[in-house]
């Protein structure tokens, strides 16, 4: 009788390191904004970049374990966000934040909540800004998480009109100058001025992007980005403010038409095998890409400080300074994203493991040869 070879362990995907490579660039970009606050770094949409690698990432998890994808989005979010919690809140509250402390966001006990479970955008103390001022990603992050299974069939249904849907609402809104103080009012300005990324995302997974031609994605693209920049400069939030943080139409538009163009272009990235220090550098980014996010601020706050206290002189000392700091916070508690996602934890993501000595191939034995029979051809290699 013939063997019949057992079935062989599915190879796990590859990584695109394209992607990869996006999601470091776009870490950087945060990282260098928040130091140096430059009105023009803005228009550089790393976020909506973030979104749209998120969303690409949801549908590729959806499709492998439906609605059970949500859950598993959530298990990776939320412990990161839980520890800087767990060390920022009694610091905050040992600082002097209060019900009656004189702080811009005076202590709510029951946005508390928040830290746990973000659907509105933590807050704290103005000693603690550095920390909470940021984490309104994570919030519009959950959302469109928990919107994903019924965005995502409603994208399969009609791609065009859903993602179309969001720019206009936020153009809307923001056109008719609509009030957003208050946690609903500014979730709901995040979610939508990010949605039609994270849509992209999803076209991204299914292969949409890949079949329009090359010219009509420079051609949606420009004129999203065109449109973007003309109503980001002639509706300003605020006379004088050029940052395009200040305007979520221009925001919106700006932020899909540079997704459309990276997503639909992925050159090859052969050429980061042979720069090892570089290829390591993009790997470690994106495996603790959370932790360098929700801790990168903490360390430019605290940089200046602890450079002046050691006494370097305030140039490019600082900046330095606060590379370190993040790294020593990435090195302190980048695990938790390694458990968060029921990996071995590592102090150093990516390192691979001394392999053993594979066994020599067992040779197969000898068919049994009866009188009148021609033996068997040899077996393929490989096969038993």
């Amino acid at each position: 009788m013939t063997a019949v070879a057992p079935p062989s362990a599915p190879v796990p995907a590859k990584r695109d390191r394209y992607l990869d490579v996006l999601r470091a660039a776009a870490l950087i970009r945060v990282f260098f904004y928040h130091a140096f606050p430059a009105a023009w770094l803005t228009w550089l949409p790393a976020l909506g970049v973030m979104f749209a690698l998120g969303g690409s990432l949801m549908a590729t998890s959806a499709d492998r374990s439906g609605i059970a994808a949500v859950r598993s989005r959530l298990r990776r979010l939320l412990p990161s966000l839980w520890v800087v919690g767990i060390i920022v809140v009694p610091l905050m509250i040992w600082q002097g934040w209060s019900t009656t402390s004189g702080d811009e966001t005076p202590l709510r006990w029951w946005e508390l909540g928040f830290w746990i479970l973000p659907l509105g955008n933590p807050t704290g103390s103005d000693w603690g800004v550095a920390t909470w001022e940021v984490l309104w990603y994570i919030t519009t992050y959950l959302w469109l998480v928990l919107l994903s299974p019924v965005l995502l069939w409603a994208f399969r249904k009609a791609p065009l009109p859903v993602i179309a849907a969001p720019l206009v609402a936020i153009g809307v809104l923001d056109g008719l100058q609509v009030s957003v103080d208050g946690q609903p009012g500014n979730v709901l300005f995040d979610v939508l001025t990010f949605a039609a990324c994270w849509l992209l995302g999803f076209a991204h997974h299914d292969g949409m992007l890949d079949r329009i031609p090359k010219r009509i994605c420079f051609a949606i693209a420009g004129t999203a980005i065109a449109a973007g920049a003309a109503w980001a400069v002639l509706l300003p939030a605020e006379p004088g403010n050029h940052e395009l943080d200040s305007s979520p139409g221009g925001m919106a538009l700006i932020a899909v038409g540079t997704v459309f163009v990276l997503l639909r272009f992925r050159p090859s990235m052969n050429w980061l095998r042979n720069r090892h220090t570089l290829d390591r550098i993009v790997t470690v980014m994106n495996a603790r890409a959370l932790t360098i996010y929700l801790w990168h601020n903490i360390a430019i706050a605290l940089a200046i400080p602890l450079a002046a206290y050691f006494g370097a002189e305030l140039g490019w000392e600082w900046f330095l300074v606060s590379i370190v700091l993040t790294t020593a916070f990435v090195l302190a508690l980048g695990w938790v994203e390694d458990l968060s996602a029921r990996r071995r934890p590592q102090l150093i993501p990516g390192r691979r493991a001394a392999r053993r000595p594979e066994p020599a191939p067992r040779l197969p034995e000898p068919a049994a040869v009866t009188p009148g029979d021609t033996p068997a051809a040899d077996p393929a290699p490989g096969r038993p």
